[in-house]
């Protein structure tokens, strides 16, 4: 036999190519997200003392009436460059060099005025939660503090109830209503870094304070979106349709994305086809090297994009007598408005299978390179070769365990066909 002959790998048929199913076709209209923006108030002013419901209620008031403050001539020279409506003949790049602060300051100013007077939705970037009062008997409302464009002037508050959607409200753990409002800062904290959506309702020039709502602009955007139809009266996304979303925080077993709107928490089985112990360490993420010309794989974190697969939806549509309509019922009718509305969504069906994929590159006695992602009380899973998943059973005779993220050699063992699934054997460990 030739040294260098390549191994004839069998073809396998072609199957075909599977056709997703709605996950939601069956779901409970009750379980469906509002699509009014309602906030859940009384949630979180339910566990502050009589003196800060109070403070609360006149903070949320003030989103209600849109207020605007306009600073003074004297605060407003201070404030802006007042030579930034100058006409200077210069290319743009020195344009760009040339750009303040001040600068800056003017033009997130405009966009947030833009967004108080006619509702439209603003981007900004996940601080922290606000400081809270720690005096005993005086705790404060759990809000966000949001950022944009680099400026530093303007703060944007967000408070909880109008931060997190209604319909997520019951996450908030805590024995004590103290123990609740901490939890409420911890799910606050959680999205630092990530990119949210936001409406303005109150802008104080003279101070900087804006307060907003995020609940509002993902409902705006949601209604936008997920209800759009084509001049032929399809809707632009459907199961199966790829969508891009934002990450908003990243949990050991889970991912939250912001998906046109939409908040959902992705379980880790919906992310990825490799088994990984703690996904804030998994690297699916693909980006391009910052010191080669080659990419890496990095874990996902808050503020980062990430593509997603539409795997279930149901729409719920009203017209002005109370009658409902479901998807495909509303289509052909007018003067209905968005109700509620329920997504599916997941990660991994963004790409090929890779187990099915490179099935056919191992064959039993192969001993490959793998590396340790995911260990259980029923075995080990590993990723060989750099490109699919794999099983190592127990070794009764083993007296340690690898660890996760541990560089091993093994030897295929098993291959199923029917499932892809290949189990393997630990033969050295570094």
């Amino acid at each position: 036999m030739e040294k260098n002959k390549k191994r004839e790998v069998p073809i396998m048929p072609r199957r075909k190519k599977e056709e997703l199913v709605n996950a939601l076709a069956d779901a409970d209209q009750e379980s469906l997200q509002s699509m009014s923006g309602e906030t859940d108030d009384d949630f979180v002013i339910g566990n502050l003392d009589a003196e800060a419901q109070n403070q609360a209620a006149d903070f949320l008031k003030a989103m209600d009436e849109r207020q605007k403050i306009t600073a003074s001539k004297a605060k407003k020279r201070g404030l802006y460059n007042d030579d930034r409506n100058a006409t200077i003949a210069m290319d743009d790049a020195d344009l760009e060099d040339l750009i303040t602060d001040e600068d800056i300051r003017w033009e997130t100013y405009q966009k947030l005025s833009a967004s108080l007077l006619s509702g439209s939705v603003q981007k900004g970037t996940v601080f922290k939660a606000a400081v809270r009062s720690r005096e005993e008997g005086k705790p404060g409302m759990p809000t966000a503090i949001i950022t944009m464009d680099d400026d530093n002037y303007f703060k944007i508050k967000i408070p909880f109830t109008d931060f997190i959607p209604k319909e997520r409200m019951s996450e908030v753990r805590g024995e004590t209503p103290a123990d609740k409002l901490n939890y409420m800062d911890l799910m606050i904290n959680k999205r630092t870094d990530a990119q949210v959506y936001f409406v303005v309702k109150k802008l104080d020039e003279e101070t900087g304070e804006v307060i907003a709502s995020r609940t509002e602009a993902m409902a705006k955007i949601s209604r936008s979106k997920w209800f759009e139809r084509t001049r032929d009266n399809k809707y632009t996304i459907n199961v199966g349709t790829p969508v891009l979303g934002i990450v908003q925080y990243v949990d050991r077993a889970a991912i939250c994305v912001d998906a046109l709107g939409v908040e959902k928490v992705i379980d880790v089985n919906d992310v990825s086809w490799i088994r990984y112990s703690d996904l804030r360490d998994a690297p699916l993420r693909r980006v391009a090297s910052k010191t080669t010309r080659t990419y890496e794989e990095v874990p996902y974190k808050p503020g980062d994009p990430i593509r997603l697969m539409v795997t279930g939806i149901k729409r719920v549509f009203t017209d002005a007598e109370g009658n409902t309509y479901v998807d495909d019922e509303a289509l052909g009718k007018r003067g209905l408005r968005p109700k509620q509305l329920g997504v599916a969504l997941s990660v991994k069906l963004c790409e090929e299978n890779p187990d099915k994929r490179y099935y056919n590159d191992f064959e039993l006695g192969d001993k490959v390179s793998a590396e340790i992602t995911y260990v259980n009380d029923r075995g080990i899973f590993c990723k060989i070769a750099n490109k699919r998943s794999a099983f190592i059973r127990f070794n009764a005779n083993s007296t340690a365990l690898p660890l996760v993220g541990d560089k091993v050699i093994v030897r295929i063992t098993g291959k199923n066909d029917e499932n892809y699934q290949i189990n393997c054997d630990i033969v050295w460990t570094r």
